[in-house]
């Protein structure tokens, strides 16, 4: 039986997807039978390949062009580039529609999620935004499949109309924003020389008036930002906005010349901590590398996940860090291509997906539960990040499960409702019930 040893007595036991406390090894694996069958091996295999072949969300990277120059952009966008054709963008659409039918009659229905976001700024392709916003909603409705439309933007709009048209049509608006005004304008400084952060503000008010609109501010963490997301945080909270998503900077694309650096990952994981406890009443704050205890998943949906990444030029990938075909893992990432009648998947994209374990990682805790992004992990091999997201992985898991094996509740395991309670000898008993109560 294959187990993990997190801390004292404590072991996780990834194929019964369970926390046991013992004296001694021996205790630990005396489980009941019944585990068998409550609980089963989620490590990717061959049959998560389809996921990401019947993808039915889409990310339409509709602009190479920006009108700010980030300090750590991914894509290195600038003020030249390619737009995305709408007919591009409509076979997108068809796509994962028609997938979203297969998987509706397959007895496990998906809804049809379409994202706008840039290699540079989404909004400056404004009449795909408005014509596949509609063509994407009425091809939902004559299929009978729910449809969810959003969009992040860095809100360096010159049209207060646009900004109320994105929360009058769209189910989920987000923006991107870093800080207040000295850390915004280091991190993202526009092209002009303009403040980026008086735009973006100008958003933030705009938004007040949409209470039924999902909105959530996307950060990107640097060094140099992490001491002043206290200061935001009250900003943020002044200013009603409810969720804020912070990434720490993944050195790519224009960070590998501009020198800017993530902040320790320990200082991190400490940070994002304090931040989700001072604010739990009235910020919800999240990363993508917290790992969601009560259903065993974490927030990234690219990798191996149901969604795929289409740029300008209608190449396909499956991580949205890595739609530019000047990037050097770019062959690795690319599954397929799209033109203006189909999708393409390219005969290796089956490598790719197998493509997801090393011997490294199977020493890990986090196995069976992690999204096994290999290249990312091999694309962190450098100076003092090496295995840098791994690292904040496994401390956040840690203290999740320190906090769990602490305290009586109930969890969802796979679908699965146990009742945790720890005996009087420090041993987990999981009690589980048939129906949710």
């Amino acid at each position: 039986m294959k187990y993990y040893h997190l801390f004292d007595n404590y072991y996780y036991l990834p194929d019964y997807k369970c926390f046991v406390s013992t004296i001694s090894l021996i205790e630990c694996v005396k489980l009941p039978s019944e585990f068998t069958s409550l609980f089963t091996d989620i490590q990717h295999s061959a049959s998560n390949n389809e996921r990401s072949l019947l993808a039915t969300s889409a990310y339409l990277i509709l602009s190479d062009i920006c009108n700010l120059q980030c300090s750590y952009c991914y894509s290195s966008a600038s003020t030249e580039g390619r737009l995305m054709s709408l007919e591009i963008a409509k076979s997108v659409v068809r796509f994962v529609v028609r997938n979203a039918i297969i998987k509706k009659f397959a007895g496990v229905p998906h809804a049809v999620v379409i994202n706008y976001m840039g290699g540079g700024k989404p909004t400056i392709n404004w009449k795909v935004i408005e014509n596949i916003t509609y063509y994407a909603r009425d091809l939902c409705k004559k299929h009978s499949l729910p449809c969810y439309i959003g969009i992040q933007t860095n809100g360096q709009l010159n049209s207060d109309d646009r900004i109320y048209w994105l929360f009058s049509n769209l189910d989920k608006v987000g923006l991107s924003l870093d800080g207040l005004s000295d850390i915004q304008n280091i991190h993202r400084p526009r092209c002009d020389g303009m403040s980026s952060f008086l735009p973006a503000s100008r958003f933030i008010d705009i938004h007040k008036q949409y209470k039924n609109v999902k909105f959530t501010v996307r950060s990107t963490v640097s060094s140099i930002s992490l001491i002043h997301l206290r200061e935001f945080c009250d900003w943020l909270a002044q200013n009603n906005v409810s969720k804020l998503h912070i990434e720490p900077l993944s050195i790519c694309g224009r960070a590998l010349k501009s020198g800017i650096q993530p902040p320790l990952y320990n200082d991190f994981v400490d940070e994002y901590e304090l931040l989700k406890e001072t604010y739990a009443n009235n910020l919800n704050i999240s990363t993508s590398m917290d790992y969601d205890i009560l259903h065993n998943s974490w927030l990234c949906s690219g990798y191996l996940g149901n969604a795929v990444f289409v740029n300008t030029n209608g190449d396909m990938t499956c991580c949205t860090e890595v739609t530019n075909p000047t990037d050097k893992d770019f062959s690795r990432y690319c599954i397929g291509k799209v033109d203006e009648e189909n999708v393409h998947y390219y005969n290796d994209a089956i490598k790719l997906m197998n493509d997801i374990s090393l011997d490294k990682c199977k020493e890990c805790f986090l196995y069976n539960s992690c999204n096994n992004c290999v290249i990312r992990y091999e694309r962190e091999k450098h100076d003092k990040n090496e295995n840098y997201t791994c690292l904040i992985k496994q401390e956040l898991a840690l203290r999740a499960f320190k906090r769990l094996l602490t305290m009586s509740e109930y969890i969802y395991m796979k679908h699965k409702i146990a009742k945790v309670a720890i005996n009087k000898d420090g041993i987990i008993n999981l009690y589980f019930l048939t129906n949710a109560q």
